[in-house]
């Protein structure tokens, strides 16, 4: 762990225990990747510098070996098609049939030799790079880490619910399928009727082992169930946290400069607001 003292050189060939940050409204969105993609997610995302300005995010090719787990640079020749996956799947749905505003969050890639480079729309930069006090922080580690995507999903919407101080943090059953990718006839049987112990057994359960064993800063996961009128109406998460920080300690001081410039910009905020209400709608008639 990082000293407080300490001056932070943020290394191009090191990508763990790095801050992935993204905007609440973004965190809480459900999307369609696999779990290769969703890690390639994360990966983009830590490779946003604190204080970075461009909308162009650059990775280094070791880095994302190293976070894969892969052990050779023959390898290499994998990651063009992962990442052309990723984006063609970034799309943003946005509004609702009358009124809507879609587009792609990244549309284009390239590559030299040690290094890939990942393009941000303008429109959405106000949901990784210029973001305001308040948005989504995840551990590198911890969230490249998962073997079931249904463990990212769970793990990054704690970690955006939990900046409220709640002591719990709940989902209706609803909430939950939408946000791990499921169609509403998912886990439903013939007759009809939901099947809720096999999805919690292949959907929650699985989740809540896979974080537990891995995660530095959600320990000790566990969930209660919660009932009206003898029928399970949803979730209700508890678990022992840690801030990201504590592992990238001197990320504050260039995460609070860098805060206090975009405040002042009046046009960004104005552009963050208008994104917020147009993806205020996702998910709610699923």
């Amino acid at each position: 762990m990082n000293q407080k003292n300490e001056t932070f050189q943020f290394p191009d060939n090191d990508l763990h225990n790095q801050i992935i940050a993204m905007d609440n409204e973004l965190a809480k969105q459900a999307t369609n990747f696999t779990v290769e993609e969703q890690r390639l997610f994360y990966i983009t995302l830590a490779s946003i510098k604190p204080n970075q300005k461009s909308s162009i995010i650059e990775i280094d090719k070791k880095a994302v070996l190293d976070m894969l787990g892969f052990q050779s640079q023959n390898q290499y020749s994998r990651l063009r098609q992962m990442f052309t996956k990723m984006i063609k799947k970034s799309l943003i749905l946005s509004g609702d049939d009358e009124i809507w505003n879609d587009g792609f969050l990244f549309y284009k890639c390239r590559s030299t030799k040690k290094k890939i480079y990942i393009y941000v729309d303008d429109e959405y930069i106000p949901l990784l790079i210029k973001l305001q006090p308040g948005f989504t922080r995840l551990l590198s580690d911890d969230a490249i880490s998962f073997k079931s995507k249904y463990s990212m999903i769970l793990y990054q919407q704690i970690m955006r619910l939990n900046n409220k101080g709640d002591f719990g943090v709940g989902f209706t059953t609803k909430e939950l399928k939408t946000l791990f990718g499921l169609s509403k006839d998912d886990y439903v049987k013939k007759d009809g009727h939901f099947n809720r112990t096999t999805f919690e057994n292949r959907t929650i359960d699985v989740a809540v082992k896979d974080i537990n064993e891995k995660s530095k800063c959600i320990q000790n996961l566990r969930y209660e169930k919660r009932k009206k009128n003898g029928r399970v109406q949803g979730y209700v998460f508890f678990f022992d946290y840690t801030d990201p920080n504590e592992f990238r300690t001197t990320y504050n001081s260039d995460e609070k400069s860098s805060s206090k410039k975009i405040k002042d910009s009046k046009k960004f905020e104005e552009d963050r607001e208008y994104l917020i209400k147009m993806m205020d709608t996702i998910g709610r008639d699923l």
